[in-house]
């Protein structure tokens, strides 16, 4: 049997606007503990998202199933063993373009897939994920040193409020 996973990964930059991560580098692991992973695909996913340590990047490293890069509109797939298929998978983020550092992993989140017959052999899950903008915006800032400015249009004559289109107001500030 097949098992493939389409995922897509994008962040908020504002409460109903988003946008692909790019460059984004995925890894797949296997839970540490695999009765934590159950409680934690429980939880929701504003509670899973974390900065991950150079200490647990080194204590998890045997469970790396596989790595993926996501294209520019953050859509990713992979192909996983059939052993591991019918358990929680973690996945994680790598932001490796940040100018300051030579790299930065964040958690997403710990889930099961919910697996669908493409055919009598292959079996597939879609995945996607959005990080919020609370945490979006913070990383950007914080380790990407780039910013997303959100405002509104005052229309004098006709006092009417017009908010602006978030992707025309992003900026690189260097």
């Amino acid at each position: 049997m097949n098992y493939k996973i389409n995922g897509n990964l994008c962040g908020f930059l504002w409460e109903d606007t988003t946008k692909p991560i790019l460059p984004s580098e995925i890894l797949i692991y296997l839970p540490l503990q695999r009765e934590q992973a159950i409680a934690t695909n429980a939880a929701k996913i504003k509670e899973t998202f974390r900065f991950v340590t150079n200490k647990e990047k080194y204590t998890r490293k045997n469970l790396l199933l596989t790595k993926v890069v996501s294209d520019e509109k953050g859509d990713f797939e992979f192909s996983l063993d059939e052993k591991y298929a019918k358990g929680p998978l973690d996945i994680d983020l790598v932001c490796s373009t940040v100018p300051r550092i030579q790299s930065v992993q964040f958690h997403l989140t710990t889930f099961n897939p919910q697996w669908h017959k493409a055919n009598e052999s292959d079996n597939y899950c879609d995945w996607k994920y959005s990080i919020t903008s609370k945490w979006w915006c913070y990383v950007q800032g914080h380790y990407l040193d780039a910013w997303v400015i959100c405002n509104h249009l005052l229309n004098c004559e006709a006092h009417h409020l017009m908010r602006m289109p978030h992707s025309q107001h992003e900026m690189q500030i260097s």
